[in-house]
């Protein structure tokens, strides 16, 4: 989900709290009047470049106990729900991110990737985050290795993760999900 996500469809309601969107930045309207946000609606398809989603905490999360803990507790469940909608507008901070040739391997080894003939390519995709990213690769025949495996291009999927799978523990004792596409051997 890089900036080119176009549309985003929601599945559940956001926890406490109430969503809609303008057709303006901030909802500011024409000449700053000011704009009305509309409620979404659930399995609609939106436009991620021409809408602008906004979210209104509702009185119900302070319903539950003490302010501050319902107040915490409500930040987690709209963190989680925004990373599962939202990806695309995160920014990860990757200029300390560093990843040995040896995690890598060990990684490669617990997804079956790293075999006793190596494959001629290998595409691995890692994240940690409630989102389900898919991995694909273009063969030179145009066809495609996604889902299934594609015996035209010699294409395996070594392991296919989903937004379920954010805490696994990978080859290399990190956690996140792992997606992983062999293509050929050497």
């Amino acid at each position: 989900m890089g900036s080119d996500v176009s549309t985003v469809t929601f599945t559940t309601a956001p926890p406490k709290g109430w969503i809609g969107y303008c057709s303006t930045d901030g909802c500011n309207g024409l000449n700053g009047e000011g704009e009305t946000p509309v409620g979404i609606y659930l399995n609609w398809e939106y436009s991620t470049s021409t809408n602008y989603f906004v979210y209104y905490l509702t009185w119900d999360a302070f319903q539950e106990g003490a302010k501050e803990y319902a107040i915490e507790e409500t930040v987690s469940e709209v963190s989680i729900w925004y990373y599962e909608y939202f990806a695309w507008t995160l920014i990860v901070d990757t200029s300390t991110a560093e990843v040995s040739g040896d995690a890598i391997m060990l990684i490669l080894q617990a997804v079956l990737a790293a075999k006793d003939t190596p494959p001629a390519l290998t595409v691995t995709l890692l994240w940690h985050a409630v989102v389900d990213l898919d991995l694909y690769l273009s063969c030179p025949d145009a066809s495609e290795v996604g889902y299934n495996a594609n015996p035209t291009c010699d294409g395996a999927v070594d392991l296919d993760n989903t937004a379920s799978h954010y805490n696994n523990i990978r080859g290399d004792d990190s956690e996140g999900q792992t997606e992983n596409i062999s293509l050929g051997s050497a």
